[in-house]
């Protein structure tokens, strides 16, 4: 996770180091369920390489 990110250039530096401490890296086989419409919205999900599908 990079403060160059589009949606992070305008955090502090604190903040975003309070935002990066935070923050979780996760791992995702192809194929793999990530979250369901309804679902809660716990989380904020960036992708840092590889690609989603998004389905409605």
């Amino acid at each position: 996770m990079s403060r160059k990110d589009h949606i992070l250039q305008e955090f502090t530096a604190g903040d975003f180091n309070k935002f990066r401490s935070l923050a979780e890296r996760q791992e995702y086989s192809g194929g793999q369920l990530i979250f369901s419409e309804g679902d809660a919205a716990d989380y904020i999900y960036f992708i840092e390489s590889g690609r989603i599908s998004i389905s409605v």
